[in-house]
């Protein structure tokens, strides 16, 4: 794989867990919602359209696109637990000094 599409490829996956644990920081239960967004998005890579060379190829690739699914939401709910969701500004008031 060529350096750019690489660097594109990682910059999406960063940007991609930094949102989702956005999100997962403002839920009650992030856990439970990342539980719930792996199990629905590996059974969406069951039936997405895949292009391949071969069903081995087609296999592979789905199998593929499910672990990174599950690395990529496990990363982002280690963030979202590990960070606390701090409140905005302008709901804790001014500040002192």
């Amino acid at each position: 794989m060529e350096s750019p599409l690489r660097a594109r490829i990682y910059a999406l996956e960063l940007l991609t867990t930094q949102l989702i644990s956005e999100f997962l920081r403002a839920t009650p239960e992030p856990a439970k919602q990342a539980e719930w967004a792996r199990e629905h998005l590996q059974r969406l890579a069951e039936i997405h359209p895949v292009e391949s060379d071969s069903l081995d190829d087609e296999a592979r690739l789905r199998v593929g696109i499910k672990e990174d699914i599950g690395r990529i939401l496990a990363a982002a709910l280690a963030r979202a637990q590990t960070l606390p969701l701090r409140p905005r500004s302008w709901d804790i008031g001014p500040q002192a000094g």
